[in-house]
């Protein structure tokens, strides 16, 4: 999601500071759900069961691994929207994104 930021150039590309920023966001989410997928695996803290027993309580790892992915897609989407069509100025690049974006949530 913070690719659709960086077009808007409030930071540099390739800075330390978007770069940092882009690589601390995604480490933030494997660790977030990393550690999720294993206490549903191997059931370390018994708060994120298997599905097949008891409550269905792995509603974290649905949200991570489905869900966050969407709504990421959709704001990255908005954000090139209005990047493509007010800066820019053109119209011809929304089919891109478009297509992208059926093709990523029928993936």
């Amino acid at each position: 999601m913070l690719n659709g930021i960086v077009g808007f150039q409030l930071l540099d590309d390739g800075t330390p500071l978007s770069l940092g920023l882009i690589l601390l966001s995604a480490a933030a989410l494997f660790i977030g759900t990393g550690y999720i997928a294993l206490d549903t695996a191997f059931s370390y803290s018994g708060h994120f069961d298997s599905s097949l027993t008891g409550d269905n309580r792995n509603v974290g790892l649905y949200v991570l691994y489905q869900l966050a992915p969407l709504v990421f897609l959709a704001a990255f989407f908005l954000l090139e929207t209005v990047l493509v069509l007010r800066v820019l100025g053109e119209k011809k690049p929304m089919r891109t994104l478009i297509v992208m974006m059926v093709g990523k949530a029928y993936q």
